[in-house]
C-alpha cells in the first residue's frame, strides 16, 4: 500500500491531529536529547574544572622545586601545600 493512499480515507481533522501529534513527539524527543546533552556537558565542564585545579597546583610545585634547587633554601618549600 503506497504511503499516499493511507492517509487518503482519513478526514482533514484526523490529519490534523496526527500531524499535530508528530510534532509533539518530536519537540518532546528533541527537548529529552537537549537535556541530556546539557547534563553532560555540565559534567565534563566540572572535571575540566578538576584538570585545570590540578594543573595549576602541579605548576606551582614546578616552580617551588626549580626554585628550591637553585637557591637551596628550605623556606621556598613551605608555601607548597601538602
Amino acid at each position: 500500500m503506497p504511503f499516499s493512499n493511507m492517509f487518503s480515507n482519513w478526514s482533514i481533522g484526523g490529519k490534523l491531529a496526527a500531524g499535530i501529534t508528530l510534532l509533539i513527539l518530536l519537540s518532546v524527543v528533541i527537548g529529552a536529547i537537549g537535556l541530556f546533552t546539557l547534563n553532560n556537558y555540565g559534567e565534563r565542564s566540572l572535571v575540566v574544572a578538576d584538570v585545570g585545579s590540578v594543573e595549576s597546583a602541579l605548576l606551582e610545585a614546578r616552580t617551588a622545586e626549580k626554585n628550591y634547587l637553585l637557591r637551596k633554601k628550605t623556606r621556598i618549600l613551605s608555601g607548597l601545600p601538602r
